[in-house]
């Protein structure tokens, strides 16, 4: 199965307009492969984090450590990006 980009909170918006009001009181949910999620809150990063095996992380987390390794190897996502928290 070939995995699509995510979407971009545009799409997302776009989306949650054609809903109609009873659809929009609904809780939101996401589907994974093998599982589905409940989305509890949307949010802002307050802070610049890194994405590691674990998750999201700040870079605090990884101390000690290389800057330029975590710099070059981690995928940097910046503080005041919008995410979906979900429990698992």
């Amino acid at each position: 199965m070939e995995r699509k980009p995510a979407i971009t909170w545009a799409q997302l918006k776009e989306f949650a307009n054609t809903l109609n009001e009873d659809q929009l009181q609904m809780p939101v949910l996401a589907m994974g492969n093998e599982r589905g999620f409940k989305i509890q809150a949307a949010e802002e990063l307050g802070e610049e984090m890194y994405i590691d095996d674990e998750g999201m992380n700040p870079l605090s987390v990884f101390e000690p450590f290389d800057e330029e390794d975590v710099l070059d190897n981690y995928p940097k996502v910046p503080a005041n990006t919008p995410y979906l928290y979900f429990d698992m």
